[in-house]
């Protein structure tokens, strides 16, 4: 008897449970669910701007909005879903007070807003130009870049109160970058007033809603940079220092750069360098390869020191003629020789003028007019500049 009671308990359970899920199944319970900072948007905005006129500012500019309905639909409607707007139909320059309409989800109805009418200012219309700028809308894939047309026109009109225009720094052409290949593709792209953090300025419009752009991806790696150099440094100067970029970023088609894991600079001579400088390095690249684009350009930075330096000045009858035939005699005549002594390592020169003795060798002179070169006896120790370096002599 006691079995069979709790057997009856347990039907009368499952039954009901059953029922429950049934029940619940079928009939939606009504929730209600708060959104918060809803952005009012403007509708007729062009009746105004055919008057002279736009909106300078909507006061508040957001609400909150409360929905109610079944909790499906609640937990999938979105702030974004929500529509509230004012209407500007007709309105004048100054305050007015409009009324906000909202528009709401699906399965969902309005419960409440937090405002019923907003103040919206309106000011004189002015025009302005500004420059089209392509970006891409959403996040692109890794490791690439997205390689535009430029766009045409470049400019565009945009209309707003004067305060509000003075804020738009450029129109961004949003590119859907889901439909991007790697092959050029033409798209559509929205035009939108930016100020100069990138932000959409409100209450200015554009002369077209969009422009269409030829798109593509390229992908993009980083790899070593090698700076090739010829020539060498003067012997005037010393290098302190020669440095570039260990690496770069390059952009191309994906197949093209998956091989390359360096590439390097054309020749650059240093030869010529008289002071410390920056020189542009022009890399050997692949047909269809680039620097990425935004990337630095790459320089070689080369810094040089003069070595210390020492002169002094010499008459031309202070050389010394050596292996001279004894049959011969000089007529060396009169004449200023300078003598300019550096240090190998830019330290200091430490000479008297008469540390410094200066010679040529006569072992082939003959009778007339002879042509010798300079050399000292410091040549091995020092950096030695001999002006002139070579001198004529007379023979008898």
């Amino acid at each position: 008897m006691l079995r069979n009671k709790k057997v009856n308990i347990l039907i009368a359970f499952v039954a009901a449970l059953a029922l429950w899920i049934y029940v619940t199944g079928k009939i939606e319970i009504n929730s209600m669910k708060k959104f918060s900072d809803v952005k009012i948007s403007i509708v007729n905005q062009n009746s105004l701007i055919e008057s002279g006129y736009a909106v300078e500012k909507i006061e508040p500019g957001k609400i909150d909005v409360t929905l109610k309905g079944g909790r499906a639909a609640l937990n999938s409607a979105k702030g974004s879903d929500i529509k509230a707007t004012v209407d500007v139909y007709s309105r004048f320059k100054g305050k007015n007070n409009v009324n906000v309409d909202v528009e709401v989800p699906k399965n969902t109805r309005l419960e409440s807003k937090s405002e019923d009418k907003v103040t919206v200012e309106i000011g004189n219309l002015v025009t302005a130009e500004r420059n089209i700028e392509v970006h891409e809308k959403e996040s692109l894939p890794e490791k690439t870049v997205l390689v535009k047309s430029k766009p045409d026109p470049e400019k565009v009109k945009i209309y707003g109160t004067k305060k509000n225009v003075a804020r738009v720094v450029s129109v961004r052409a949003l590119v859907d970058t889901s439909k991007v290949t790697e092959k050029d593709t033409e798209v559509s792209a929205k035009l939108v007033p930016v100020d100069k953090s990138g932000n959409v300025v409100d209450f200015v419009s554009v002369a077209s809603d969009e422009i269409n752009i030829t798109v593509r991806l390229e992908a993009y790696k980083t790899v070593k940079l090698n700076a090739k150099t010829k020539g060498s440094i003067d012997d005037k100067y010393q290098l302190d220092s020669i440095k570039s970029p260990e690496k770069i970023d390059i952009q191309g088609p994906a197949g093209t750069i998956k091989g390359i894991t360096e590439v390097e600079s054309e020749d650059i001579d240093i030869s010529k360098i008289r002071e410390s400088t920056k020189i542009k390095m022009v890399l050997r690249l692949p047909e269809g390869v680039k620097i990425k684009e935004g990337s630095e350009e790459p320089f070689l930075n080369v810094t040089i020191k003069r070595n210390n330096a020492k002169t002094f000045k010499f008459d031309i009858s202070d050389v010394n003629i050596e292996n001279l035939d004894e049959n011969l005699s000089l007529n060396k005549g009169r004449g200023e020789i300078t003598v300019v002594v550096r240090s190998k390592n830019n330290g200091k020169v430490d000479l008297e003028k008469s540390d410094i003795k200066l010679y040529g060798d006569g072992r082939n002179f003959k009778r007339g007019s002879n042509t010798v070169t300079l050399y000292t006896n410091k040549d091995d120790e020092y950096i030695v500049e001999i002006i002139p370096k070579t001198l004529t002599i007379n023979v008898k």
